[in-house]
């Protein structure tokens, strides 16, 4: 009996010991133990999403509130330096800085009229380019996960939707031209046999950013503050053609208040003027902003419109960054349908990390992690693990003021392999918001994600275990960019010279410096004093450590004193995509008795032009240089004439490369 309790303890003991051993090993994993942690929680949905659910505006031009719930903004104001004094006026029209009036027709897409009039005078306004984007574009290529936008004989023309579902468009494929796809509201009619223009229109711009800076009409002063600093917003309010006034001095002044609802319409705010009157009896004071509508020109003030101050359910007012599109960049993300509710432990802190595997196209760099705040104020903690919560690839914190969308570059790109698995996390706090992580989940009728499974987690804290968000219906919008390793050409000019003694023709050497393959088919250029003076095509196809030896060989040269400035560009004409557009030219400073091309005659050259008379194979680096008697060959007099102009600067040499044999003829 003492030896079968004796067994049995043992046995348990076994247990126990295997147990936590495997549970150690899970728990440094930090997947599927149980702990007594609490369970993770969703924020309610926008009240007044829900409203338009239940009672849809009766006027309707195309803005339904988004379903992320973002009505505790009002209570934690960004934190921001003491503000600048602003004008009573301001107007980015005055300084050319916004793009024509468009016209959305009968369809209800003020949400991408809206949001794609500010981003074009966004680029005008960093470029001092006016780009006409194609709306287009982003009525059709919204993601298919957003079921109520492509079901029905009038979507997506009369579907609706908002800025941040327009800005997901530009986010993961890039603005294009309107002339690639131009805007057809019949084509917008297509029940569900819509197609988006992903291969046949090229990206331009690519937004990387959306910052919200107030949802409520109350924020004056810092609306007007991100105008003035970032240019036209995007702003939604419920119009109401009832208080539609048309005021003898500023023309129609849209002034609904007090307003009860929410938005129905989005438009642009391009300025403001707080002499603008409140025509509404009920509103006292004065001021509006100054709005751009899409319309077309013959409506309201050619357009345009004032929108009273703190009236009309003015809510979402955000601006965008972008940058160039970037056909080598891939965005990794699992939620589709991008940030549909906020969720955490009701803690103002919490942790979320998805999986990724980088794409099958050659081996490239991770360079920036992207994600929603869900709060102002937020501060956060970015981890980058190898595999599957492997060994740490990075770690880096930063705070970020505004509730929006972020990609954030890491500090040092990583290396990231074909099919390599990777993990990236973040530690995300909002403070006074107990909901610091964006996620997606479906709700029926409207939006439909594909919820994938061992991709994406949660935990509370660092000692917790993760949890798969997919066990609760939610994917993270957490994300990464890829940049694929492209092959290019570096076109260099690596040497010139002359002919010399037979002729004047100038040569060169181009040397593919790259690790692409320069085709065939592009131009070398010679300047001479920075005149393009000739051409020499060139006919072979270069790879990786290949050189060209070519002649401008219809162009002579002829020195000019007291020297000549020679330049030999490769690629001028830009044919070939290169690595480094930067380096193609190659100077040098050609003055008669200079051998040492270092722009005077010194010692040194008259040295070099001595040895080269008495050694005809002693080599010059600018033979020609030493021909000051232009006889053919390097003599004596040569020697004592350089001598001569090293002694007296004011001393007159006159190379004359290209004429030595009427030289000859002459003496």
């Amino acid at each position: 009996m003492e030896n079968e309790n004796r067994i049995t303890k043992s046995v348990a003991i076994v247990s126990v010991t295997l147990f936590i051993m495997v549970s150690a090993l899970l728990l440094f994993a930090g997947i599927g133990v149980c702990s007594a942690t609490k369970l993770p929680q969703s924020d309610s949905l926008n009240p007044d999403f829900l409203s338009y659910l239940k009672n849809p505006s009766r006027e309707f031009y195309g803005y339904i509130p988004p379903p992320v719930n973002r009505k505790h903004l009002a209570t934690i104001p960004v934190s921001v330096a003491t503000p600048v004094k602003l004008p009573a006026r301001f107007d980015w029209r005055d300084y050319g800085m916004v793009t024509p009036v468009k016209d959305q027709g009968s369809c209800g897409t003020c949400w991408v009229f809206g949001t794609t009039s500010v981003l074009e005078s966004d680029v005008l306004l960093k470029e001092n380019i006016s780009y006409d984007f194609s709306e287009q574009s982003v009525a059709l290529c919204v993601d298919r996960s957003w079921i109520y936008l492509y079901d029905d004989s009038t979507d997506p023309c009369q579907a609706g939707g908002s800025s941040t579902l327009a800005s997901s468009v530009f986010i993961k494929r890039g603005s294009v031209q309107e002339s690639c796809n131009p805007y057809n509201t019949y084509a917008l009619n297509c029940d569900g046999s819509c197609v988006c223009d992903n291969d046949s229109c090229p990206g331009v711009k690519e937004v990387d950013g959306y910052r919200l800076v107030a949802d409520t009409a109350t924020e004056i002063e810092a609306i007007k503050t991100a105008v003035y600093n970032h240019g036209p917003l995007i702003v939604a309010y419920q119009h109401n053609s009832n208080y539609l006034y048309n005021d003898p001095v500023y023309g129609y002044i849209h002034d609904n208040y007090p307003c009860i609802g929410f938005a129905n319409h989005m438009v642009s705010i391009v300025g403001w003027n707080d002499s603008v009157p409140h025509p509404n009896p009920g509103h006292g004071g004065t001021g509006a902003w100054i709005v751009k509508n899409s319309w077309g020109p013959d409506w309201g003030n050619n357009g345009y419109f004032y929108l009273a101050y703190s009236s009309s359910c003015t809510s979402e007012v955000a601006y965008l960054l972008y940058k160039a599109d970037n056909p080598d960049e891939e965005l990794l993300y699992w939620d589709e349908a991008g940030h549909i509710t906020s969720v955490g432990y009701r803690d103002d802190s919490a942790w979320v990390a998805n999986v990724f595997t980088a794409p099958d196209s050659g081996t490239g760099n991770l360079t920036h992690v992207d994600f929603w705040t869900t709060s102002n104020n937020a501060e956060y903690e970015l981890y980058v693990w190898d595999d599957f919560f492997g060994s740490q690839l990075a770690h880096q914190s930063g705070s970020l003021q505004e509730y929006g969308y972020y990609s954030i570059p890491l500090n040092y790109a990583i290396p990231i392999y074909a099919g390599q698995r990777f993990t990236i996390g973040v530690k995300m706090t909002t403070p006074g918001y107990g909901y610091p992580i964006a996620v997606e989940k479906g709700i029926p009728n409207v939006v439909k994600p594909p919820i994938q499974s061992n991709v994406s987690f949660i935990r509370h804290t660092a000692g917790d275990s993760w949890t798969d968000l997919a066990d609760y219906g939610w994917n993270a919008c957490l994300r990464a960019r890829v940049t694929r390793e492209v092959k290019k050409p570096d076109l260099r000019v690596t040497a010139t010279w002359t002919c010399w003694h037979d002729n004047c023709t100038i040569c060169y050497n181009v040397t593919n410096i790259g690790n692409g393959t320069a085709p065939a088919g592009h131009n070398t250029t010679l300047f001479v004093d920075g005149v393009v003076v000739a051409h020499d095509p060139v006919h072979k196809v270069l790879a990786p450590g290949d050189s060209y030896i070519g002649c401008f060989k219809d162009y002579n040269w002829t020195y000019t004193p007291p020297d000549d400035n020679i330049t030999v560009c490769a690629d001028n004409d830009n044919i070939v995509a290169e690595s480094n557009e930067t380096n193609n030219c190659f100077t040098n400073m050609w003055k008669c008795g200079d051998v040492n091309m270092d722009g005077e005659v010194t010692i040194g050259d008259v040295g070099k032009v001595w040895n080269r008379y008495l050694d005809p194979n002693y080599a010059l680096e600018l033979p020609w240089a030493a021909d000051v008697n232009c006889d053919g060959a390097i003599t004596i007099g040569d020697v004592g004439k350089v001598w001569n102009r090293y002694l007296d600067p004011g001393y007159e040499l006159n190379c004359c490369c290209g004429n030595i044999h009427e030289e000859r003829r002459r003496w």
